[in-house]
């Protein structure tokens, strides 16, 4: 089951899954199959692993509502499907600096589909018998950007969750990402931001060797950035 299911990040992991043995993929996202009507490159992926034999259900899914999300796992039972992973990459990049956040609604949707939906996923599955259970955070949680306060907060909850979940002998791995070379990822602008202070786009394969090392070892949160370290330093001491 992927949350965030037709986003750039959770299609690569999906193609990732599916090239690693997956015969069975649940990519839900709060606008559903109406996206595939719109996404002609987001269809044709489908369809190629369709082809290949993989079952592919794409459904609609607001995975910051508790019910939903019990209706959605439900359904899976119902089906005679044994729920394996989960990988929650839902939660969009909410820009907003701290002085900007208040206690009604400034927090917006992105925070709640990415802390509520983790809080969820992590209550409701904990019945099933997991593989993994994989958090899709950012290394915004370690060391935070001025404009992404709710961002940063929301992926430092993930971290947290993949700790406690560990820590009770459950899967649970949060993967602090930084910048992806994925296309459809990130706006120019913010490509461009993070090309000034240092950090570069990590290719999908060194992504997908980081994530296979990350998953086989005792550590809840796995960091897999690429960076001109040094620039980054500088940046960082002028701030």
């Amino acid at each position: 089951l992927l949350t965030g299911g037709l986003g750039a990040m959770a299609m690569a992991l999906a193609q990732e899954l599916v090239q690693a043995g997956a015969r069975h993929l649940v990519l839900a996202s709060r606008e559903g199959p109406q996206r595939l009507l719109r996404d002609a490159a987001c269809a044709g992926r489908v369809a190629t692993w369709r082809a290949r034999g993989v079952a592919v259900d794409v459904l609609g899914l607001d995975v910051s509502r508790a019910d939903a999300v019990a209706d959605c796992l439900a359904q899976l039972a119902r089906d005679g499907r044994r729920l394996k992973g989960i990988v929650h990459a839902a939660g969009a990049l909410d820009q907003a600096g701290l002085s900007e956040l208040g206690r009604d609604g400034a927090w917006g949707v992105g925070w709640r589909a990415k802390v509520d939906g983790a809080r969820h996923l992590d209550r409701l599955s904990r019945a099933a018998a997991l593989d993994f259970f994989w958090l899709c955070s950012s290394v915004t949680a370690l060391w935070g950007m001025r404009t992404l306060a709710a961002y940063g907060a929301g992926n430092a909850f993930l971290d947290a969750i993949a700790a406690q979940r560990r820590a009770q002998g459950l899967a649970g791995l949060s993967l602090r990402l930084g910048r992806l070379e994925i296309a459809g990822l990130m706006s120019d602008s913010d490509a461009a931001v993070l090309d000034a202070i240092g950090i570069a786009p990590m290719r999908l394969p060194a992504l997908m060797a980081g994530i296979r090392q990350a998953a086989g070892a005792a550590d809840a949160v796995a960091t897999l950035v690429s960076a001109d370290w040094p620039r980054f330093v500088r940046h960082r001491r002028e701030q």
